[in-house]
């Protein structure tokens, strides 16, 4: 092989950038939330008598998705990282069997519960929600953690 001149060298190295790849991680997140809220709007079209709220606030939240997922950018690494750090727990969340930590699962349960509750009032999950009750379940963070963090969001 020939010798490579250092020009090449360090072309290269500016094309391989680790927040690319973390922005490929950030999509595929993105894009597994996105993927698991089609397949809710699949299964419910198949139904005998599709819930239209549903499929609406799946759709809903798909386009919360593509907003964030577009508003990624390779040149702002920090906010590359911030939306794995706050979506993947949601996406672990959603595809875990479920048979590993029996309390994670009845937690999650009580929140689909109150989730459908609030649907009846005419309340919608953001996906924000939809991440803080997938922390709560999961165990990551404590019912005051919740809390704190829609106080703090509040303020802004």
């Amino acid at each position: 092989m020939p010798p490579t001149p250092l020009e090449s060298i360090s072309q290269t190295a500016r094309l391989f950038s680790r927040s690319g790849v973390r922005l490929e991680v950030a999509q595929d997140v993105i894009g597994a939330i996105i993927s698991h809220h089609a397949e809710l709007i699949g299964q419910e079209r198949e139904q005998d008598a599709p819930r239209q709220d549903r499929i609406d606030e799946a759709q809903g939240l798909i386009r919360e998705l593509k907003d964030i997922r577009e508003a990624l950018d390779a040149h702002q690494p920090a906010s590359i990282e911030a939306t794995i750090n706050w979506l993947a727990p949601l996406a672990r969340h959603l595809f875990a069997d479920g048979n590993g930590n029996l309390a994670a699962h009845r937690r999650a349960s009580q929140f689909e519960h109150a989730n459908a509750s609030l649907r009846l009032e005419g309340h919608v999950m953001s996906i924000d929600d939809l991440v803080v009750q997938a922390r709560v379940a999961d165990g990551l963070w404590t019912t005051e953690q919740a809390v704190s963090w829609y106080r703090e969001r509040a303020k802004q």
